[in-house]
């Protein structure tokens, strides 16, 4: 669609001022949008797409998504007038309420690491969230050796209350997950009896304390534990796995063929 729009503007023969002004008004009409089914509306221009993915680039990256996460694909200019007619639904709607996936450790709730390391305070599984907002390839400068060094980083920020929270995200420890699919494993639409509904009573105590015990199911450890970082376990299929309890105290946990927990 960009593509086309600049075709059209290369047959304009109007000044550069008037060709610029038409150029930002066109640029903005021929933007899509995408709207996923969980609440989320992403803006920017479709590379490309088949019978099961469609490639959007936006302002800082390409992401792709699978067609059964989009409920529409619509233009830029269709947003104010879905608004207006009050089909917009927001993410933390009252109606449609998001909670903790798993069990989140933290030492500081602005500075929580995506490899959930086991130290600290727990925001239990289960707990409800709000006030939901990622950035994704942020630059960040940090003064290193008397230098500033740019880094990219992205992050959640969300609030439990009036407590506000902040969870990095590095794709270096999650090289097939992109950032609203680790969003998306975060947060569930789950309250905790529900989620956990189908464990029996020792998971289940075990999930409240942050333990894992012996004979636990996969599902139950990701309650209780998160999910493993991809580094160093790519496949949830694999029957070990790899945490950490610290930045260089890593552990691994063995399942056996039944997928539980040794």
């Amino acid at each position: 669609m960009l593509k086309y729009c600049q075709y059209l503007l290369s047959k304009i023969k109007y000044p550069l001022f008037f060709n610029l002004i038409f150029f930002i008004l066109t640029f903005g009409i021929c933007s899509e949008v995408i709207y996923l089914k969980n609440g989320n509306v992403i803006n920017g221009e479709i590379l490309n797409q088949d019978e099961s993915w469609v490639s959007l680039k936006t302002k800082s990256n390409v992401v792709k998504f699978q067609k059964k996460e989009i409920k529409k694909i619509s233009y830029n200019n269709d947003l104010e007038k879905e608004k207006s007619e009050s089909k917009f639904i927001p993410k933390n709607n009252l109606d449609d309420r998001l909670y903790t996936a798993y069990n989140i450790w933290y030492t500081h709730p602005e500075k929580i690491h995506d490899l959930n390391y086991k130290e600290g305070e727990i925001i239990p599984a289960g707990t409800p969230v709000d006030n939901i907002e990622f950035v994704d390839n942020e630059n960040i400068f940090f003064l290193y050796r008397k230098l500033f060094t740019k880094y990219k980083y992205s992050y959640i920020n969300f609030n439990i209350g009036e407590k506000r929270f902040k969870i990095f995200f590095n794709q270096k420890y999650y090289p097939a997950t992109n950032m609203l699919q680790f969003k998306d494993r975060l947060f569930t639409n789950k309250g905790f009896d529900h989620l956990v509904g189908r464990f029996n009573y020792d998971e289940i105590n075990a999930i409240k304390k942050g333990k894992i015990i012996k004979g636990m199911r996969k599902d139950a450890v990701i309650v209780s534990y998160g999910y493993p970082p991809e580094h160093k376990t790519p496949a949830l299929s694999e029957n070990r796995w790899i945490y950490y309890f610290t930045r260089s105290d890593g552990f691994e946990i063995v399942f056996d063929s039944n997928g539980l927990l040794k």
